[in-house]
């Protein structure tokens, strides 16, 4: 599955393709649905940082036998810019912290 671009924050520090390093990840989710549900969610608990496109990647892990889905916000060169947006997204009270960037769906 891929999600269509949703918009985010930072025109300046996000990339659209690779050499992404870093992603902002702001949860992770037992199924799909509750995925979409948060991430409609952060569109309306953050509306005055959402204004440019970015990526939102989903990572599948297994953990203790259950597949969780990691929601990731943005593709970034540079650890410093995922970090400055993640404490933009924290001042909305949206909970984050800045992980490698993995391309998965």
């Amino acid at each position: 599955m891929r999600l269509n671009s949703y918009t985010i924050f930072n025109l300046n520090t996000r990339l659209d393709k690779p050499p992404a390093l870093f992603s902002i990840q702001v949860g992770a989710f037992k199924n799909e649905p509750a995925l979409h549900s948060a991430l409609a969610q952060l569109k309306l608990k953050a509306p005055n940082i959402i204004h440019t496109k970015t990526v939102v990647n989903i990572e599948p892990v297994v953990a203790n036998k259950v597949t969780l889905y990691r929601l990731k916000l943005g593709s970034y060169k540079n650890k410093a810019a995922a970090q400055s947006d993640c404490k933009t997204l924290i001042q909305q009270q949206v909970a984050c912290f800045v992980g490698n960037y993995t391309q998965k769906i």
